[in-house]
């Protein structure tokens, strides 16, 4: 699963704050972030938007 991971150019994520997985864009940068009211999750160095609507999510193996 982590091969096709990589070829489909995400990365599986979880939310500490619900527990819910999420897939993410692959990219270089170190954080993760996902909004759970419209579903987007991007990688990004610094957090896309209001703290309240974006959690930090952790990366971790499907």
């Amino acid at each position: 699963m982590q091969m096709d991971d990589i070829i489909n150019g995400v990365q599986w994520t979880a939310d500490p704050a619900t527990g819910q997985h999420h897939e993410a864009p692959l990219g270089p940068n170190p954080n993760y972030f996902y909004n759970p009211n419209t579903g987007v999750s991007v990688n990004s160095t610094l957090r896309p938007g209001d703290p309240f609507n974006w959690h930090n999510v952790t990366p971790v193996s499907r």
